[in-house]
């Protein structure tokens, strides 16, 4: 990796990549027994499934960063200034997953994330730029991100508007 950028790679953009397995398994087995290859198209489908990738890419010359979705290892996103006013908001996500059967019976999937947003001055409007069940892991990025850019850490506490105060009471 050169030092002029940081990668925080989020993984893959399909969490469970062994039904576009199965997909291209089978689409390549019905290439073999028809001898149709224009149905090596549908393979392709497949293998892009697979090498689907997302990340965050920062340079630190330009003092720029994108979001990129990355297929065959090609990476494709808009670059955006670092603005001034940007910070770093490392939070803790809970999701639950459940899944349903016809007998009634309910499974249910806890997980905790930690999610590295870059947020504006008043900390709405955050982009996620980084995902990890592994907190040391982002802290890791951070520190590489505030000493090469102007990027600092921040603890949450979102502004809250005199209207949204009002509403409230």
């Amino acid at each position: 990796m050169r030092t002029r950028e940081l990668h925080i790679h989020n993984g893959f953009v399909f969490e469970h990549r062994l039904r576009f397995y199965v997909f291209t398994a089978l689409a390549l087995a019905g290439v073999i027994f028809s001898g149709q290859l224009l149905a090596l198209a549908i393979v392709l489908v497949g293998v892009i499934g697979i090498t689907a990738k997302q990340g965050t890419q920062v340079n630190t010359r330009s003092g720029r960063y994108r979001r990129y979705r990355a297929v065959f290892g090609l990476r494709t996103g808009a670059w955006q200034e670092i603005g001034e006013s940007e910070v770093l908001l490392l939070l803790p996500i809970n999701t639950r997953t459940h899944f349903g059967s016809h007998a009634g019976q309910q499974s249910y999937t806890d997980q905790k994330l930690w999610v590295l947003y870059i947020a504006g001055a008043n900390h709405r409007n955050k982009q996620d730029i980084g995902r990890s069940t592994n907190k040391a892991t982002l802290l890791e990025a951070v520190e590489e991100l505030e000493t090469k850019t102007i990027f600092r850490l921040e603890s949450y506490s979102p502004t809250v508007t005199t209207k949204t105060r009002l509403r409230k009471k």
